[in-house]
């Protein structure tokens, strides 16, 4: 009806009241729809009102006109007030009415409700439909009643499994087992639908988030079985296939994701950058860096560009094998596909240089590709840089390194000064050792180091003549809550013990007055940082 008709209907119904013509069932249906669709729902329910006083029963297509008020925002009192309608009126549902009352329960996530609703329509001899048993299913499992869902899985397939279940009922069932974390219930779902998997369009997505579920649960290799038992009845999806070989690759067992690599050939899934980057950073880690570089080579073949994390894991595997030349290939490619080296590269390149025992190459790459590229260089590449000078021997370099940081707007972390340290400790320079652990106790740092680091430079204060250093040293990062052991915190404190006379008891207490000052060296003038040189070929 359109708007400013309503008083010609009432005049209508004057008039056929006047003729003694009632309006039946379909007019008022009429009326009730109208007001619906103008969002009157007041107005809907008065005229159903005015219906049962002229004697006429609302049917059916009343009260699924009625549920369309409640379809996109079910509230309780509006659901059940269509429902005491359907019994009041003694209403047969049809499968319209009852799959959206059962529609709009679910939505309200009130499994009660949903419950009463099935038990009214079954007293009714009603038979849900396979859409309303699969909105039961789903609806029990989200709500973690797996229990039900099986009863109703049960109830639609009369004991024959995903053999007679229709493909929405196989779906939903999978999803409820899944949501009430019966993942063995959802695997053998999957398993029973057997040959029915070729004609069930959803089988993908249903095996996807099993695939899913079982990682989540740590469970990979299930999923992974159930993919080589059932691989000849679909096609599975891309999604999947990654997922699967990224957990493979996780377990180390590179030879299974290539065979399901292969699979996606011959199934015609296309691999994408994901499906690639896995298995190059797979085979690196392995050591097998031809395998990495002929996938490398097929990526790029077939149009897919790698990106940073794919270029850096090469670079990561070349460099652990100490290929410097090959490593330096990688790059220059990097650098040609218009990728822009990261600190991460630089961490990788300070590492490599340094096992190659080339400090000036690994100090060159520091230099000239952050001032390139227009980057910061950060702590990890900073603490790298250092650990490859203490690897060669060239601690003196290292601190010039470590004394950069600051000024160059990466102040050091915990594991910047675990690596001075241990190389303070290596080489026994009591002075570098005990201004660290200063340092890192005025920064809030020393709380984070590791005990056996502390130990060793605790340990090498006390026994090279510095007692009353390692006794007030001991005392603050104590109180610093370090993680310092017994054995380390007597040592200094039997030390200071010894070269003063001083009780143990005494330096062992939080008096202030014996903990003993000592003088701090200053620190090494910074090294100058020079403009970088220009780039040139580094030596193979």
């Amino acid at each position: 009806l359109y708007a400013g008709a309503r008083e010609e209907v009432a005049r209508i119904f004057r008039e056929m009241r006047g003729r003694d013509l009632a309006p039946n069932v379909v007019t008022y249906n009429s009326l009730v729809r109208d007001a619906i669709a103008r969002q009157d729902t007041a107005r809907a329910w008065s005229l159903v009102g005015t219906m049962e006083q002229a004697g006429v029963m609302p049917d059916a297509f009343t009260c699924s006109i009625l549920m369309k008020s409640v379809k996109h925002s079910p509230c309780p009192d509006d659901v059940d007030r269509i429902i005491d309608l359907i019994q009041r009126t003694k209403v047969i549902p049809d499968e319209v009415l009852v799959n959206c009352l059962l529609d709009a329960c679910v939505r309200l996530r009130d499994t009660q409700r949903l419950t009463k609703v099935l038990q009214q329509f079954r007293a009714r001899g009603v038979v849900p439909s396979p859409h309303a048993y699969a909105t039961l299913i789903r609806a029990y499992g989200h709500a973690r009643l797996v229990d039900r869902a099986w009863e109703l899985w049960h109830e639609l397939t009369g004991g024959e499994g995903s053999a007679g279940g229709s493909e929405e009922a196989f779906a939903a069932m999978v999803e409820a087992c899944l949501a009430g974390g019966d993942l063995q219930g959802a695997v053998g779902i999957f398993r029973e639908a057997g040959e029915r998997l070729q004609r069930f369009a959803r089988a993908p997505s249903v095996f996807s988030a099993i695939v899913k579920a079982c990682l989540l649960s740590k469970q990979p290799q299930l999923g992974i079985e159930l993919y080589s038992e059932t691989k000849d009845l679909f096609v599975c999806g891309r999604v999947s296939f990654n997922t699967m070989i990224d957990a493979l690759v996780r377990s180390g067992d590179t030879a299974k994701a290539t065979e399901l690599f292969r699979d996606m050939a011959l199934t015609n899934v296309t691999p994408d950058l994901i499906t690639y980057s896995t298995l190059i950073k797979g085979h690196c880690s392995r050591g097998d860096l031809e395998q990495g570089l002929q996938l490398l080579g097929l990526m790029q073949r077939r149009g897919i560009a790698p990106d940073a994390v794919l270029f850096n894991s090469i670079l990561d595997g070349c460099a652990h094998k100490q290929m410097r030349t090959l490593t330096e290939q990688v790059l220059r490619d990097m650098e040609a596909a218009e990728i822009a080296p990261s600190n991460f590269t630089l961490s990788i390149l300070a590492k490599l240089y340094g096992r190659c025992g080339d400090l000036d190459a690994a100090f060159h790459a520091v230099e000239y590709y952050p001032e390139r590229y227009g980057f910061s260089v950060n702590a990890q590449v900073f603490t790298s840089l250092m650990s490859a000078c203490i690897a060669n021997g060239a601690l003196p370099r290292a601190v010039e390194v470590f004394e950069r940081m600051a000024p160059a707007g990466a102040p050091p972390d915990a594991k910047t000064f675990q690596t001075l340290l241990s190389g303070g400790v290596r080489a026994s320079d009591v002075q570098l050792v005990a201004r660290l652990l200063q340092d890192a106790l005025s920064v809030g740092l020393a709380s984070r180091l590791e005990s056996e680091v502390l130990d060793a430079a605790l340990l090498l204060v006390a026994r090279r003549g510095q007692a009353a250093q390692a006794a007030d040293l001991a005392s603050e990062l104590r109180a610093s809550g370090a993680a310092l052991s017994q054995r380390a915190l007597r040592a200094a404190l039997e030390s200071a013990a010894g070269d003063c006379g001083t009780p143990m008891s005494r330096l062992g207490s939080e008096d202030s007055s014996t903990h003993l000052s000592w003088p701090r060296s200053p620190p090494p003038a910074p090294m100058p940082r020079s403009r970088a040189p220009a780039p040139k070929r580094l030596a193979a």
